[in-house]
């Protein structure tokens, strides 16, 4: 299905920025005070940017291949870690099979993969071992259900790292199970509260950065790109555990696991595994529906999307196929009693095993139909790069027209790093940028003002248009006074700023 993938260079596109350098680049990146990106920022680095550089590291220094590797083998990763985490819900091979199969070709799998959603890859391949040592938290003893809470906190911090909605989603099913627990059980209200405070403490500060901007709870590692999340999702997509955007199956596929979770409500056996397992789906869902409704900008500025429910949705999923794996022991019994009693088993079966064989089925005939590919080279041409890491340290300003606006993006030195989407410029520069960036692409003819002046003063030695050019934009950057063509190449136009450049000048 992923075949469109296998070839050189890394993987960018969607969500996804292209991960150049090394594993030393990415350490230096999340220990540093200040980043030198676009305007300069001391923001906190995200810290899924660790997470990747220890993966990096493992791997031969290659951030480029954590990437892959955690991408292109989110869905057989998460498959098999399903599959093995399953032991305690069923004693049936094939029950495990059917759970694991299930959950690695859930829609919102594919979706991340073709959207290039490596955040919420991550969280996908972790949910198996989270529910597994949640569940010991339940079922163990008192030391060994304290070792399971501080474990699963470990766990939901590194998924939170790449999608702090995790963290959010498992304090709603803490503070329910809470509720549910907490009278008959004291310990388990001290396992709880382990569960929900230790993910904000281990990825301090950073957390501090959350807490003034409530909206990076709705965000997730990665760009934020529109179409990659659909705006005003029905009610239908996100009741049959479809989020919305590229690379998801029809909203029908999974329609058969919800049919069979709710077969599973009207069997007496194992009543109270399948009434958890529903209070799980339904916190889920009621967090998708609630998160599909938000519009959300990141807080460095930018565009205005609507947020994507695919993780929220994750949890809903794993509630209805625990629901119908609790029951999937007794089936066989049922089935071997015949009558009326043997179809409606038959139809639990053939509705619970479709949505696997029609995902994987759909997946491979169509591809990855999605915006990530494999990337060719960086931005910048090597002399620009060269020039940029030179004593004079110039800037880049690169252009990317839409159809309503032209959208920026401020490099130095190289392309934005992972994690780069995190980090906050200071909102004054921010803005005076936007005002130097307007009038460039604004002025008409005689009105070139001080276009080149204002771009120097940012340190702006260099303006380019990537490929596919638009022609208009290209044609009035050449008629810009103070900015002298250099390249045109079919990768891209390139201008030089006239004026002087430095980063520090002498202005009184």
């Amino acid at each position: 299905s992923e075949r469109s993938l296998l070839g050189s260079g890394p993987l960018g596109g969607g969500a996804l920025l292209p991960a150049w350098g090394g594993a030393s680049g990415l350490w230096g990146e999340y220990l540093a005070g200040f980043h030198a990106v676009g305007v300069g920022s001391a923001a906190s680095t995200p810290p899924y940017v660790a997470v990747l550089a220890a993966i990096s590291t493992v791997l031969g220094g290659k951030p480029w291949l954590a990437v892959a590797v955690i991408l292109l083998g989110c869905v057989p990763f998460s498959g098999i870690v399903a599959y093995l985490a399953s032991r305690r819900v069923s004693t049936h091979t094939a029950v495990r099979l059917w759970l694991a199969a299930s959950y690695a070709l859930l829609p919102v799998a594919t979706g991340a993969v073709a959207a290039g959603r490596f955040g919420t890859a991550v969280v996908f391949m972790l949910v198996p071992l989270i529910a597994a040592t949640a569940g010991r938290m339940f079922t163990q003893r008192r030391r060994r259900a304290r070792r399971a809470a501080w474990a699963t906190g470990l766990l939901i911090a590194v998924a939170a790292a790449f999608v702090p909605l995790v963290w959010v989603v498992a304090v709603i099913i803490a503070a329910l199970a809470g509720l549910a627990f907490a009278r008959t059980r004291r310990a388990m209200a001290a396992n709880l509260a382990i569960v929900a405070l230790v993910p904000p403490v281990l990825l301090a500060p950073w957390t501090f950065d959350v807490a003034q901007h409530p909206s990076v709870l709705l965000l997730e590692a990665g760009l934020q790109q529109p179409g990659l999340a659909g705006r005003d999702l029905a009610a239908s997509s996100l009741l049959l555990l479809s989020p919305g955007g590229p690379g998801t199956p029809p909203v029908w596929v999974a329609a058969g696991l919800v049919l069979a979770a709710l077969a599973a409500l009207l069997l007496r056996h194992r009543g109270f595994a399948v009434a958890a397992s529903w209070g799980v789906a339904l916190s889920g869902l009621l967090t998708a529906i609630a998160v599909s409704r938000f519009l959300v900008s990141p807080p460095g500025g930018g565009p205005v999307l609507p947020a994507w429910p695919g993780v929220a949705l994750i949890a809903a999923a794993l509630g209805l196929l625990l629901a119908v794996a609790a029951v999937g022991d007794d089936l066989p019994a049922m089935f071997a009693a015949g009558g009326r009693t043997r179809l409606g088993v038959a139809a639990m079966a053939i509705a619970a095993c479709a949505p696997p064989v029609l995902a994987a089925g759909y997946w491979i005939v169509t591809g990855l139909a999605g915006p990530v590919t494999n990337v060719a080279g960086p931005v910048l041409p090597t002399f620009v790069s060269v020039s940029s890491a030179s004593d004079l340290q110039l800037r880049t300003l690169v252009l990317r027209p839409g159809r309503a606006s032209v959208g920026y993006t401020l490099l130095r030195g190289g392309d934005l790093p992972l994690g780069a989407e995190a980090l906050i410029p200071p909102a004054a520069a921010g803005r005076a940028l936007d005002r130097v960036v307007a009038e460039l692409t604004a002025q008409h003819g005689s009105d070139a003002g001080n276009a080149s002046e204002s771009l120097a003063q940012f340190a702006v030695g260099y303006v380019l248009l990537p490929a596919p050019v638009d022609q208009p934009l290209a044609r009035l950057l050449d008629g810009t006074v103070g900015l002298q063509p250099v390249s045109q190449t079919p990768s891209f136009e390139l201008w030089r700023v006239a004026e002087p450049t430095a980063r520090v000048s002498v202005v009184e």
